[in-house]
């Protein structure tokens, strides 16, 4: 169906504006309150268009296109209608572009420069907001990171329209009317949420500013570059803006396969580490108990002896190698070829946060049944043991618009509240630990109901089942029966169900056997075709899928082939060269045969395992009894402090390579600038050992690396470097899923004696990842640890917002201040993992799944 814009044909969507049929063609209209990701309302008339035949200037914005239209955006009288507009906006706004922090990138610079006048019939002074008569600009904070400045408002309304229709937030309003109408927050911790950072980005003009950036530089005097946020493994696209070797801010990049132009504080805010005064410049030997600054060549010679040594005096497998999920596919790819072709053992792994609890290195291979942008066209979501606020912020997003725009109905389960929850309007609180009892009810009446279309292979489940019924066992786990014939119904009427499961299912004692009792339910609810897809288990760390695709796992190689498999033949991209056939230790593995003195050399890359693993007592005692400890990372952290050797690491601003997010999308980082110092791009510096040891690489870029895992790994096979710059390339899961018809005992939550509370952890709202030292944008965030308590237990023990408390268990203690919560259930308290304040591995036992604790008075 076509249009005429300024003469020419325009083919148009049904349900496109005129303004958006126009755009898709090429064409400018200048704009100020429309977004295409938000509702259009049509509030500041800068869009105007001549319709012929129409009596007066129409919106473009809110305008549906309709066959036959004839639209002019350059005609007289569209030209004058938008100067009209211009001269009403300039009426009150203040001359100030010399000191706006917008200036630059401010809409009403370049829309006034084009289509306003370029004098003004106004000689009345402006309406003035003020906020303080002894300040000229009249700044008003309204939360952690962002300062008002109500004069330069245009009343787009575009920031509290995001955090509404978008994050669905209500702490930014717009009150009063006309020209008075302000903007602000509401309440008293201003707009907090962890999506605000948006609304800086998306304002047209100077009203809303960034604390990080203000008067900082000028923004063309900063250079943008491409990236990915490794901070969670959504995988957004962002925009570094740096100027000599500093990174100043992070905005997003838009692809709409994955962020659809949003990002979450953690991506924006949480960059300053980069620049901080305390990043490792050069390499470091520990020389009677100090450490001294070498040389690259004194260093590597040095690991590359001792390294050699324990291979030829003791074995391979005396060493073992520890990487990161932070880092790129091109850095994990090299640590493991190294730690196989030159080493000689597949002593390998990433897993450290799981403790002994390690997940099958065969889950990673499986198919991903759902991609981000499919989300918005599921018809029932059921989201367990995840909050995806904390761990998959823009995943929360694309579910929000789910329900809101295409009706989704989601499903929220988890063993305390989360937002998301809360926004849905319920959700299912359950007791800590019982999701296997609560899916089995679910089971059970499923079963129930379809009793005679029950496929053969399912005949005797009811039986299995028959002490599952809701209204027996659906007071075990603490929800009602009626939520769970209420949920089945819902599941079986729509005959789909999509189910994504989070960090309480991936850190499960009987995380197995829940994935199973979940593809077992998918199947009597979507049938056999698609029931193996429909079930998603979604790692937090941010590159935790890139690096096992990269083959850091101890019984897989890259490509997931089968450690020992003679079909996987590397001859023709790693040499003549025979790999080792057993698999590796993992990494509770490798620490224990430490602690047996069967490990004596460690190389940790980008991974402070002392912070990270569930043990610290455990972790501390098997790294101080390795005999050669190498650390590769940008800080002086924990496990660095204990090492023979520390290398620098280069951050991901100053290196390029590729992140894999849950989706298995593909996609490409830029460098900005120069590594810090001395420091060097993880891959390079184990590609410099290799040369040193023997055994040359002949890798001299990222992208030739990145060529290498495509010859080598078959999932990787259709992709190429030219190909990411895009919204990136997925692959497509290799691993089949055998359906289980077993019905599972969920195992025991026995409390420790004098331990009545269960402590759960995870990422804050505002951080991800260890905070080894305070930033500017830490401190005006979340600058302390906290523990968050039922606000009606808190109130029992007489502790109010703030105060503090100690948190004991068996193994220590550690004094935060407390928060209310009214999503906690009673006896459970949660504490962020991201504070070294309070190292919560302190409190933790390798073989105790659960952390029970005792809250006494600080």
């Amino acid at each position: 169906m076509p249009i005429t814009v300024e003469g020419k044909k325009v083919e148009f969507k049904p349900g496109q504006t005129i303004l958006e049929a126009a755009l898709a063609a090429g064409f400018k209209i200048p704009t100020y309150c429309w977004h295409p990701k938000l509702d259009s309302v049509g509030a500041c008339r800068i869009c105007f268009v001549e319709v012929e035949k129409s009596p007066k200037l129409v919106v473009s914005c809110s305008t549906p296109a309709a066959e036959g239209q004839v639209v002019w955006i350059d005609s007289p009288k569209a030209v004058k209608g938008r100067a009209g507009v211009t001269e009403f906006l300039l009426i009150n706004h203040p001359l100030d572009c010399p000191t706006c922090d917008k200036g630059g990138e401010c809409d009403l610079q370049d829309i006034s420069w084009k289509h306003g006048p370029d004098w003004s019939r106004f000689e009345e002074p402006k309406f003035r907001y003020i906020v303080d008569r002894n300040s000229t600009f009249d700044d008003l904070s309204i939360g952690p990171m962002i300062v008002r400045n109500q004069n330069r408002c245009i009343h787009c309304y575009k920031c509290v329209r995001f955090n509404k229709e978008i994050a669905g937030e209500g702490d930014l309003g717009a009150f009063e009317r006309g020209y008075r109408t302000e903007i602000n927050s509401i309440g008293p911790e201003g707009i907090a949420n962890e999506y605000a950072g948006n609304t800086v980005e998306i304002c047209p003009v100077g009203a809303l500013t960034a604390k990080d950036w203000r008067y900082k530089i000028r923004v063309w005097l900063t250079q943008k570059t491409s990236s990915v946020c490794n901070q969670c493994s959504d995988g957004c696209n962002t925009n570094l803006w740096t100027s000599a070797q500093q990174l100043y801010r992070i905005t997003s990049r838009r692809n709409d396969a994955v962020d659809e132009g949003w990002i979450c504080n953690k991506g924006r805010y949480n960059y300053q580490l980069v620049n901080h005064p305390e990043r490792l410049e050069k390499p470091l030997i520990k020389k009677n108990g100090k450490f001294e600054e070498v040389t690259w060549d004194e260093a590597l010679d040095f690991v590359a002896s001792q390294l050699a040594k324990v291979r030829d005096e003791k074995g391979a497998d005396f060493i073992g190698g520890i990487t990161s999920p932070a880092l790129s596919n091109e850095d994990n790819y090299t640590f493991q070829r190294f730690f196989r072709q030159v080493i000689g053992t597949n002593n390998v792994d990433f897993r450290v946060r799981f403790g002994k609890n390690a997940p099958p290195s065969s889950l990673f291979k499986e198919a991903v049944g759902i991609k981000m942008e499919d989300l918005e066209h599921c018809k029932a979501i059921l989201v367990l043991g995840m909050d995806p606020n904390r761990e998959h912020p823009i995943l929360n997003l694309r579910l929000h618009k789910a329900k809101e725009r295409f009706g989704a109905k989601l499903f929220i389960a988890n063993p305390r509240g989360v937002k998301l929850g809360e926004w849905n309007g319920g959700q299912a609180v359950y007791k800590y630990g019982s999701e296997l009892a609560f899916l089995n009810l679910f089971l059970s009446v499923l079963v129930a109901e379809k009793a005679k279309d029950v496929p053969k292979e399912a005949v005797g489940l009811e039986k299995k089942l028959s002490d599952w019924l809701p209204e027996k066992a659906a007071v075990r786990i603490g929800v009602e029966a009626s939520v769970i014939r209420n949920w089945s119904k819902e599941w079986a009427f729509t005959g789909e169900l999509t189910v994504l499961l989070g960090r309480e299912i991936a850190y499960h004692p009987q995380r197995d056997e829940i994935l199973k009792t979940c593809r077992l339910l998918s199947y009597l609810i979507n049938g056999s075709t698609t029931a193996a897809k429909k079930v998603n288990l979604l790692f937090e760390d941010g590159n935790s899928q890139g690096t096992a695709d990269a083959g850091c796992l101890p019984d897989f190689l890259p490509g997931y082939r089968k450690v020992g498999d003679p079909t996987g033949d590397f001859n023709a991209s790693w040499g003549d060269t025979k790999l080792p056939e057993k698999p590796g230790r993992d990494v509770f593995g490798m620490l224990t045969a430490a602690r047996e003195r069967k490990l004596s050399a460690l190389v940790a890359m980008g991974q402070d395992i002392l912070f990270s693993f569930p043990d610290y007592a455990y972790a501390k005692e098997a790294l101080e009894t390795t005999g050669f400890l190498v650390v590769i990372d940008q800080f002086m952290t924990q496990t660095a402090k204990l090492a023979q050797v520390v290398l620098p690491a280069a951050s991901f601003v100053e290196k390029e390579g590729t992140y894999t997010n849950w989706e298995k999308r593909v996609q490409r980082f830029s460098r900005a600038y120069r590594p810090l110092g001395e420091s060097k791009p993880e891959w390079q510096i184990i590609t410099e050992l290799a040369d040193r040891m023997g055994k040359p690489f002949g890798l001299y870029s990222a992208e030739g690396i990145f060529k290498e895992i495509c010859r080598i790994a078959p999932n990787y096979g259709r992709i190429s470097w030219a190909g990411l710059s895009g919204e990136g390339e997925v692959w497509e899961g290799n691993g089949a899923r055998v359906l289980n018809f077993e019905i599972f005992e969920p195992g025991e939550i026995v409390p420790e004696k004098n331990f009545p509370t269960l402590l759960v952890t995870g990422n804050s709202l505002q951080h991800s990842g260890i905070l080894h030292y305070p930033t500017e944008n830490q401190q005006r965030m979340e600058p302390e640890p906290y523990l968050e308590v039922n606000a009606e237990e808190l109130a029992k023990m007489k502790k109010y917002k703030d105060d503090r408390i100690k948190v004991a268990s068996v193994l220590g203690e550690v004094v935060v201040k407390v928060r209310p919560s009214e999503l906690l259930p009673p006896g459970v308290v949660f504490m962020p993992e991201n504070f070294p304040q309070a190292q919560l591995n302190k409190l933790m036992k390798w073989d105790k799944p659960q952390v029970w604790v005792r809250l006494e008075n600080a």
